[in-house]
């Protein structure tokens, strides 16, 4: 039998050695936080679509480029909401409130309502549940320029505490003036100027006042 050299052993021992490292080594993984330096790979280096919610700490995630315009957005719309709330919560005020009770408006001196009779805004007057007195219709006087001034007397329900001087429509578009005067319950109107006539037509629709 041929005898073995001694470089041919040698070279088993090592080989040996060498393979019984490798399992060693293969037994201990070594972790890779202890290879890669913190902060040393960019984003290229990761695969796209790898990176889930459970690789993300949400709580220190910014807020995304363009969030506030979102953020905008959103306050508009709740403001556009809150002012569609606040408009209907008028709206359901509105309806119940009872509706006014107009009350006929003794009219004297000559002066009768412009319309004729048998129509339905005749002159009169109301009060709303804020206090606020309401006119309605349209008065005239056939006798014209020498119509005396004084038209109606006001009932003591809307007599104010104090003389109240109201804008009114008057023949040709033409604005003249309605003085109360409480003590006397009398309603005057005054000629606006220009071709301006109150007899020939007086307008009380949107006249308005406080009672108090």
């Amino acid at each position: 039998m041929r005898r073995r050299s001694p470089s041919l052993a040698v070279a088993l021992v090592a080989l040996v050695i060498s393979l019984g490292g490798t399992a060693i080594a293969a037994s201990h993984l070594v972790s890779g936080d202890s290879l890669i330096k913190k902060g040393s790979l960019s984003g290229n280096r990761l695969r796209k679509h790898t990176v889930a919610r459970a690789q993300i700490d949400m709580a220190r995630l910014g807020k995304v480029p363009r969030a506030h315009v979102a953020d905008v957005a959103t306050n508009a719309a709740n403001a556009s909401h809150a002012s569609t709330a606040d408009t209907a919560t008028t709206a359901a005020l509105a309806n119940q409130l009872p509706a006014l009770s107009w009350v006929p408006l003794p009219l004297i001196n000559g002066w009768v309502d412009y319309n004729g009779p048998g129509e339905s805004r005749t002159p009169a007057a109301a009060v709303d549940a804020q206090g606020i007195v309401h006119l309605r219709g349209a008065i005239k006087n056939p006798a014209g320029g020498t119509a005396d001034p004084k038209f109606g007397t006001m009932p003591s329900q809307f007599l104010p505490s104090s003389p109240v001087y109201l804008s009114a429509i008057l023949v040709n578009a033409n604005t003249g003036r309605i003085t109360l005067f409480p003590d006397a319950g009398l309603l005057v109107t005054q000629t606006g100027g220009g071709d301006a006539n109150a007899a020939a037509f007086t307008s009380l629709d949107g006249v308005t006042y406080p009672l108090t």
